[in-house]
């Protein structure tokens, strides 16, 4: 794992990304470290995640741990992403990570594509996006529908209608965590004002123009179909390049653009003023820690 500047270890899919990279020697300890450890372990964060050069990032990690013989992982971005991933949200990967015969538009070809309709699902535009211009973008499209909790002057630029939902604890659904664990739960309060379940809204909006598959009672119900198609399977996060990736141009983003500080990651916590007085709020918002 160390002899990264001979590339006769590497995998085909890097090797024109390593070019004339030599590893230091403290990369070389850390190597050794971890070829060396009984139950190592490579994970990428929600930072390489936003990265513009994702791709290459984590086929490196991947070879990283393949190289040294640790297992190879992603902290996910939300609390539901290995869920929505199952389920076959992606626009490349069906249920269970199955391949797609046509792929889709990701979120970023989205919104430099112009569209009918847009639904956006409990986003906050200026918030939740890394595209700066994010709001101008929607704007832009024909049609902007937002399934929201909260109501701001981002979303009313953005949107065309505006469609109140309940916060988690306000439905019924399941989490799958990154362990691929299933946890359900029920809510524990009554939707606030006309909101209803996010599943709801989708249901009846699926309802409304005679899509198929949108007869469901319960969120229960939803959640057992999805579990009796893909039951007899299992994901795995080790990855597997088809091809090889170019060489990166050395773009870069700074940290502030790319992380989101705790107690900014949704609607939620960046509405609770107690979270937003705290010294870490303080801290990670520039205004420094007051004690």
């Amino acid at each position: 794992i160390a002899r990264i500047d001979s590339g006769n270890a590497l995998p085909e899919s890097i090797r024109a990304i390593c070019v004339g990279v030599t590893a230091t020697s403290e990369q070389q300890s850390i190597a050794a470290v971890l070829k060396d450890s009984n139950a190592g372990h490579v994970l990428l964060g929600n930072v390489a995640g936003r990265h513009p050069a994702f791709s290459a990032l984590r086929a490196l990690a991947s070879a990283v741990a393949t190289l040294s013989g640790a297992g190879f992982g992603r902290l996910t971005e939300g609390a539901n992403s290995a869920g929505a991933a199952i389920a076959g949200v992606l626009p490349h990967r069906g249920q269970n990570g199955a391949s797609r015969a046509d792929t889709g538009l990701n979120a970023s070809e989205m919104l430099d594509t112009d569209l009918d309709a847009v639904l956006l699902l409990g986003v906050e535009p200026d918030q939740d996006m890394v595209d700066s211009d994010i709001v101008n973008k929607l704007a832009s499209q024909d049609f902007v529908a937002a399934l929201t909790c909260y109501d701001s002057p981002a979303l009313r630029e953005a949107s065309d209608l505006m469609l109140p939902i309940g916060t988690f604890a306000e439905s019924a659904g399941t989490y799958v965590n990154c362990e691929g664990r299933w946890q359900s739960y029920a809510g524990i309060a009554n939707p606030v004002g006309e909101s209803r379940p996010a599943w709801k809204v989708l249901r009846v909006l699926g309802n409304l123009i005679d899509l198929a598959g949108c007869d469901y009672e319960t969120s229960e119900a939803v959640r057992d179909e999805l579990r009796s198609q893909i039951s007899d399977s299992s994901m795995t996060p080790q990855y597997n390049a088809s091809e090889s990736l170019p060489a990166v141009n050395g773009a870069d983003k700074a940290s502030s653009e790319l992380d989101v500080p705790m107690y900014q990651i949704d609607g939620l916590v960046r509405r609770a003023n107690a979270l937003q007085l705290t010294p870490e709020s303080r801290r990670t918002s520039g205004e420094g820690s007051k004690g």
